[in-house]
């Protein structure tokens, strides 16, 4: 592995030539995949990548460096060395055949175009002083008379340097150029073969002229093999080994932008030197393919549940590129900003690189050729403190170079640096993009390409520089106004990551109304199901018992991935299992792996809050005091949205507390019927409302309590009080029928089945009403699961009459009964109406009008499951019904 070092720039000349952190090298990818940067004397490893292996190199500090030459030269021809060549030999190290001199050093010879010839001006010069006779001069006084002649004909060179040089050439003179040694100067190196070799001068003699004779006879080429260690001498004289550290100052040619030439001439003259240099050697880049981001992975399902983000992206664009057309100039409302955002595993990044599919699927020829040039900012070329990545410009547009060309890590991270207003490498570097697309594509440049400028991840980006949403939307945005058509791009920005609002904020706000904020809702039962029965392996187990246990994990895509990633190789190792291990082994790893992610939080107590917040079935946005620790968690992607909710996954929340534990194995992992399972989620969810909101009081309203359902606006204000507070409640199963001595403080009781249709018994509470008329209560709930096919589509008030004069029978008779009707049918809106205002329930039986006063009804419907419930149990039991699907088995 290479020994290397960054060299500080600010200490060089402007304009300085050198390979380093801050310029690319030719020999880049020859020899290390790891970057070293020297920091207090420390070398720390930065490995790099993007999207695989990638060589990175900085600049070689050739006195401590232990590479190896890379490059060969010809000494015969030293004359027509050139100066990169020349001067790379002086910064070499001497152990290589260099002078050893620093960078800094030899940076003024190489301003003065010190070469090949120049080597021989020395080389005159010393054979000169060394032939001449008429002195009595010491050879090093000789030397010393060349070192001020060469001092003389380059004076910006410290005579320091100039006197190492010539004392270098001198060196090479008696080591390395072999031809214009004379016979007894070559005999004379010859000569420490003697011993070894047993060589007489003869010997020698022969063997000198072969060594200055450059073609030589079949006989001489054998005779010469009979010496393989002069044999190796000689062909390490015929070469010169160095590393190639300054490059050709070859200069790019800016675009004309503007059909003024006096706006064309000052544009131009804002160049520097050190850019035109940069932007030819980004020029040089070879293209990446922009067509393919993603690598083939086995598990990497199709699009599922992304039906509304499609249709939104088709659709902005479709507008956009219809005022492309049609427009002179572009306003700022008619540039589309896409946004994914969302928890992690949510497939924001998979939206963002698919979009190049969903774009290319417009009906227009246009969009066939549009190229997705896609950067995460966790992977490969890290956000530094350093000053590119301070500079907006300059770190938006390295990302740009490293993400687009080939082998570009070296040169992006070398990108000028300049003012914070200074824009003009951008522009550049994106119009060379669309020239080599453009070439690839083998169409003109009046054609547009569409370009989907994706920045993965970006809250990595925009939590450490404020302001860069709206700072960078300016940047995009005026290229895209004013210049993209001149460079025929049709360029499309897009972010995601785990974003919060602040994390993307645009102002002003003209942007909003073309932006594109994609929803990315949770995968659904049947996307789960499709996905799982692709893979043959574990399509037998995809089973009416197990049909749940796959829903709850799948929720998160890439919760699902982990899980059949996991199935599979389960069912590789253990062939023939049954349904219920291989669930059990699914369930347990991917709950481990999700419980990892939330590591970081649990010594703080309000994450089992915010899961208990999540399990009643109330908004975590009323909960003010957790708020705090919520937008931590959606900072981190740790937070879901489903139905407009914030959620935590369901899979880790048994981790955090034997309660949250029991009421997930009850409904995921229990082989108990559907039925059983409504009934108990319902008390449980109740449960967990009683524990949350007398935690900290005894009083609590009953419209607070009983958010999301429907009852009489007479009890909305009651205030319920219970003689629990700060106790923990608990959930159980009565084993016989229904009394008195059941209404507990603590208990949430199960009941035996069909006991007046009731199906569960809260714990006790006193009502105290608007009238204040107090009474003491206990809630009976009836769960009415019916099938998908049942004849009722829906419940009228005659049907919940019927239920609710049944549960009124219940054995209780020392409290008031309130009952709580849940079912997965949709009540009519009459007969919710008539609940909520009326507090009665108005119905025709036997042709006969009847009015029921249901003061103590509370009533969910289908409807109201988001509201009441957690959001993914909502999802859950409202499609929880008996349905035989092709590939469910019991």
């Amino acid at each position: 592995m290479s020994r290397l070092a960054r060299i500080n720039l600010k200490t060089l000349p402007k304009g300085i030539l050198l390979n380093s952190i801050n310029n690319s090298i030719k020999f880049a990818n020859n020899y290390s995949t790891t970057c070293f940067k020297k920091n207090n004397n420390k070398i720390t490893n930065l490995v790099s990548v993007k999207n695989y292996s990638t060589s990175t190199i900085v600049l070689t500090d050739n006195n401590n460096s232990t590479d190896k030459p890379d490059d060969t030269l010809d000494p015969v021809e030293y004359k027509s060395w050139t100066k990169e060549e020349v001067c790379s030999l002086l910064c070499a190290k001497t152990d290589n055949g260099g002078a050893g001199l620093s960078l800094e050093q030899v940076k003024p010879l190489y301003d003065a175009g010190f070469d090949g010839a120049s080597l021989a001006y020395i080389v005159q010069n010393l054979e000169m002083e060394k032939n001449d006779k008429s002195t009595t001069k010491s050879l090093m006084e000789k030397r010393k008379e060349v070192v001020g002649f060469t001092h003389n004909k380059w004076p910006t060179a410290s005579f320091y340097t100039i006197s190492t040089v010539v004392f270098w050439v001198d060196n090479l003179l008696k080591t390395r150029f072999y031809h214009l040694w004379t016979t007894d100067e070559v005999k004379q190196h010859l000569g420490k073969f003697c011993d070894e070799l047993g060589l007489s001068n003869k010997d020698i003699t022969k063997l000198a002229k072969y060594v200055l004779k450059s073609q030589h006879s079949d006989a001489q080429k054998i005779e010469i093999q009979k010496y393989p260690s002069i044999l190796s001498w000689v062909s390490n004289l015929q070469t010169v080994k160095y590393n190639l550290i300054f490059e050709k100052e070859v200069l790019y040619n800016p675009q004309h932008f503007y059909n003024n030439s006096e706006m064309d001439k000052k544009h131009l003259s804002l160049f520097s030197k050190e850019d035109l240099i940069y932007l030819y050697k980004v020029s040089q880049l070879q293209i990446e393919s922009l067509q393919k981001p993603l690598k083939a992975d086995p598990f990497k399902f199709d699009l599922k549940n992304r039906d509304v983000c499609i249709e939104m992206i088709t659709q902005g664009i479709k507008r956009y590129y219809s005022n492309y057309k049609n427009k002179t100039t572009l306003a700022k409302q008619d540039i589309p900003f896409i946004l994914a955002k969302g928890g992690s595993g949510s497939g924001k990044s998979r939206i963002l690189v698919e979009s190049i599919n969903i774009i290319r699927n417009i009906n227009d020829d246009v969009f066939k050729r549009t190229r997705l040039i896609y950067y995460n900012f966790t992977n490969g070329f890290n956000l530094q403190t350093t000053q590119r990545d301070e500079n907006l410009v300059a770190m938006i547009t390295s990302r740009i170079i490293y993400s687009s060309f080939k082998d570009a890590l070296n040169l992006a991270s070398a990108i000028p640096v300049h003012g914070v207003d200074d824009k003009k490498l951008l522009h550049e570097v994106l119009y060379i993009i669309s020239k080599k697309l453009h070439e690839e594509d083998n169409i003109k440049m009046n054609f547009p390409i569409p370009i989907i400028l994706a920045f993965d991840e970006f809250q990595m980006a925009t939590r450490s520089f404020p302001k860069l949403g709206t700072n960078i939307q300016h940047l995009i945005s005026w290229y895209i106004r004013t210049l993209q058509k001149e460079h025929g791009l049709l360029i499309i920005p897009a972010f995601g990551g785990t974003l919060t609002s602040t994390d993307i904020e645009f102002t002003p706000t003209d942007h909003l109304a073309s932006l594109i904020d994609l929803s990315l809702p949770c995968l659904r039962e049947e996307d789960t199901e499709s996905i799982v029965i692709k893979h043959d392996k574990l399509k037998p187990y995809y089973s009416k018992r197990s049909k749940l246990i796959w829903d709850v994990i799948g929720c998160v895509p890439r919760h699902l991935e982990w899980a059949i990633r996991k199935g599979i190789d389960f069912v590789t190792s253990t062939p023939h299992t049954n349904v219920d291990t291989l669930m059990n082994n699914i369930y347990g790893s991917v709950a481990n792996q999700v419980f990892q992610l939330y590591m970081y939080f649990m010594d703080n107590p309000s994450l089992k809050r915010i899961a208990l917040i999540c399990l009643s079935g109330f908004p975590l946005s009323i909960f003010s005091n957790e708020m705090l620790v919520v937008e931590s968690l959606k900072q981190k992607g740790l937070i879901y949205e489903k139905d407009g909710k914030p959620q935590l996954p369901l899979v880790m929340m048994g981790k955090l507390d034997p309660t949250f534990a029991v009421i997930l194995e009850n409904f995921v992992m229990s082989k108990k019927p559907e039925h059983e399972k409504f009934e108990e989620i319902i008390l449980q969810t109740l449960m967990c409302r009683f524990t949350l909101l007398f935690e900290n009081s005894s009083e609590v309203e009953f419209k607070n309590l009983f958010r999301g359902a429907i009852y009489p606006s007479t009890i909305g204000k009651a205030v319920v009080t219970v003689n629990n507070k700060n106790s923990s409640y608990s959930f159980g199963t009565l084993d016989h029928s229904v009394s008195n001595s059941d209404c507990s403080d603590t208990k949430f009781q199960k009941t035996k089945a069909r006991e007046f249709g009731v199906d569960g018994i809260s714990c006790n509470m006193k009502l105290t009403l608007p009238n204040s008329h107090q009474e003491e209560a206990i809630i009976v709930t009836q769960a009415k699961l019916q099938e998908e096919n049942s004849k009722d589509e829906s419940y009228g008030p005659g049907d919940i009459a019927l239920f609710y004069e049944k549960a009124l029978k219940v054995n209780i008779t020392t409290r008031e009964k309130y009952v709580l009707l849940v079912t997965n049918k949709q009540a009519s809106n009459a007969t919710k109406d008539m609940i909520s205002d009326e507090g009665c329930l108005t119905y025709v039986k036997d042709k006969v009008t009847k009015v029921l006063p249901c003061p103590k009804l509370m009533l969910i419907d289908r409807s109201c499951f988001p509201n009441f419930f957690n959001s993914f149990f909502a999802d859950f039991l409202t499609t929880f019904i008996n349905r035989d699907g092709a590939c469910l088995k019991n």
